[in-house]
């Protein structure tokens, strides 16, 4: 949506001084679609949450990739836990913005909300709730049973081949997913947190042996 238009804050003045500033979209789509061809490379449009139509149509003219996230697509219907990933779409469990795929499970981004006063104790325990029942709804889908609040590769796995077969033309996994790493990387608003600063349990030349075998599973149906 940076394209289209940003929300400019002058330097000195508060959030409600601020003002939305529109851009030359069009003009900076078809620069940002010639270097694309010049480099062969595509280009990936995030299309989260509340998108103007109008952007929606901009990247489906220019053929742009939209954003898939799990997370995001949990219905909490048993009989259709996760609505479809669509065709030319980049798939995957979480963004950088988002718990990370055990701490989803756990619910860490609910406790943080709670501890930074953002969210009352008994709210976050519904949320709770409601959440381990989608995530248990398909987890059931993918052959495995729980109250959706267990963590081990084996659902990782099992949700990582879900996203492999779905229609999307491209799946990214966040690494530190591989190992069952619990703490975000970024808490958007927290800024009593290390985001992006925290290094990496492991280094990606020297990964555990049984992510390596994770890596060396995933399979894609040709």
């Amino acid at each position: 949506m940076g394209l289209h238009r940003q929300f400019w804050v002058p330097s000195g003045f508060e959030k409600r001084d601020g003002v939305y500033v529109r851009y030359p979209a069009g003009e900076l789509h078809a620069v940002a679609s010639l270097e694309s061809h010049r480099h062969r490379s595509e280009l990936v449009g995030e299309n989260l949450g509340i998108v103007p139509e109008a952007v929606k149509r901009a990247l489906d003219r220019h053929r742009w990739r939209e954003i898939y996230v799990l997370q995001f697509r949990l219905t909490g219907n048993p009989e259709k836990p996760l609505d479809p990933a669509p065709p030319s779409s980049v798939a995957s469990f979480n963004t950088h913005d988002t718990p990370t795929f055990a701490g989803f499970r756990l619910c860490q981004d609910l406790d943080d909300r709670v501890e930074a006063g953002l969210l009352e104790r008994e709210k976050a325990r519904e949320l709770a709730r409601a959440r381990a029942a989608a995530v248990a709804a398909l987890d059931a889908r993918v052959g495995l049973s729980g109250d959706g609040t267990e963590i081990s590769r084996e659902f990782l796995i099992r949700w990582l081949q879900l996203l492999l077969e779905s229609d999307a033309d491209l799946v990214a996994i966040n690494l530190e997913d591989l190992w069952l790493e619990e703490e975000p990387q970024n808490v958007p608003g927290r800024v009593d947190r290390p985001n992006w600063r925290r290094k990496l349990r492991h280094s990606p030349t020297s990964l555990p042996p049984d992510v390596d075998a994770i890596l060396a599973g995933i399979s894609r149906p040709a």
